[in-house]
């Protein structure tokens, strides 16, 4: 009966035949056992970056495969929340080079070309050390106004949109937050900016978790058993800016 009533939203509808709705259950049954032994098997990926033991990689929602070829795939968990962050590329990486080297590629800016090249290199931060899953690094000065934040959107353009690569301020996302942020993006990097007044001990659990390349393990209970949930990972070296030394305050926590 619910069959008949679905079919009927579709305007499709059974004779007045006897058993007509039993024959009609029996061919659906068998034509959907048919399509699930004949479907192409379809993955869906969860975080973007590496796959495959590092064969592929994966932007938004096109996977680029090592001979060249790119495919379209589908995308869940984490990434499917962020998939408009890595929307399909436009105009040409010349372009792009010509606006960034306009910016930069002048003397005095070297600081300005380290940050530049440092978001490129955290996508191979895989292929480093197995103990080496990336560091944070912090671009700090004491004014405002001078080009911290505009450098690593500069860099962040070439992945996808930067506004949408980044989490603004210390209340700008709760820590779990910003370790499924890190998660989802996995190798790509992001930028976590202002965290002058993020507290210490914060400053110094997240810059830890990062080095690390995992958050820290968590239990969950489910179906009446505590078990350990599954653990968020990452290997990138996320950027992050502030108005003053961090050192310092890292450097205070416990007097170590």
């Amino acid at each position: 009966q619910k069959l008949a009533e679905q079919l009927c939203d579709y305007e499709v509808a059974t004779t007045n035949n006897k058993d007509a709705n039993l024959h009609m259950t029996a061919y659906l049954k068998d034509y959907l056992f048919k399509l699930m032994n004949e479907a192409e098997e379809l993955n869906t990926l969860t975080t973007f970056g590496w796959h495959h033991d590092n064969q592929s990689f994966l932007m938004g929602d096109r996977l680029y495969h090592r001979d060249g070829t790119v495919r379209k795939v589908l995308v869940g968990g984490y990434a499917a929340d962020k998939l408009s962050a890595l929307p399909t590329p436009i105009g040409t990486a010349e372009g792009y080079a010509k606006a960034l080297n306009f910016l930069y590629a002048r003397n005095g800016m070297q600081p300005m070309q380290y940050i530049i090249a440092s978001h490129f290199g955290s996508v191979l931060t895989p292929f480093c050390d197995s103990m080496y899953h990336g560091l944070m690094m912090v671009v700090t000065g004491g004014d405002s106004g001078k080009g911290k934040t505009t450098v690593c959107n500069s860099a962040l353009y070439a992945f996808g949109d930067a506004q949408k690569l980044q989490l603004s301020g210390d209340k700008g996302a709760t820590m779990n937050a910003r370790y499924s942020f890190m998660s989802a993006f996995k190798n790509i990097p992001v930028l976590m900016d202002e965290l002058t007044h993020l507290p210490a001990d914060q400053l110094s659990e997240l810059s830890y978790q990062i080095s690390m390349g995992h958050e820290k393990e968590r239990m969950q209970y489910k179906n009446n058993n505590m078990r350990f949930s599954k653990s968020q990972t990452w290997n990138m070296s996320p950027y992050a800016t502030a108005n003053s030394d961090l050192h310092g305050k890292l450097a205070a926590i416990n007097m170590n």
